[in-house]
């Protein structure tokens, strides 16, 4: 299973920062850590489980996030990627705050969203597994035919 997510992240001076930027680092960041905070806090994960990971929860995932700057800064010749570091700060809090509430306020729709994290890093971690086991056996194989 390959993890899709769609971000479309929107400027006011540029209508696309194709590469990305500071401010889709910040939602990132905040989208995975909340989603983590929620599951810990509610059981849907125990203490010992490994975190989801940020693909486990972007995965089937389309967001937009449109901010206004000042001055915005891009960054390569092609502009594609602003690197205002007030961004990541501004669009991580926006988003924390925001998508923690809303979990708290919508504990069916939280529940749907969780349960497909969680499958997402089960079929994560099993191919994990299966790639795991057929290098391992590709690996005894080799050894088997060397040492004929």
């Amino acid at each position: 299973m390959t993890a899709s997510a769609s971000l479309s992240l929107v400027s006011p001076t540029v209508s696309n920062t194709i590469d990305g930027g500071t401010h889709l680092t910040g939602f990132r960041s905040a989208l995975t850590r909340v989603y983590n905070d929620y599951a810990h806090k509610n059981k849907f994960l125990k203490d010992e489980d490994p975190n989801l990971s940020g693909d486990d929860v972007r995965e089937g995932l389309t967001a937009v996030v449109s901010i206004k700057l000042a001055e915005p800064q891009f960054e390569g010749q092609t502009k594609g990627k602003l690197g205002n570091a007030e961004a990541k700060t501004a669009v991580e809090s926006v988003v924390s705050e925001g998508l923690a509430l809303y979990l708290e306020e919508h504990p069916d729709d939280a529940k749907a969203i969780l349960d497909k994290c969680l499958l997402s890093a089960r079929a994560r971690e099993a191919a994990r597994k299966a790639r795991d086991l057929s290098s391992g056996k590709t690996a005894s194989i080799r050894e088997h035919y060397r040492a004929s």
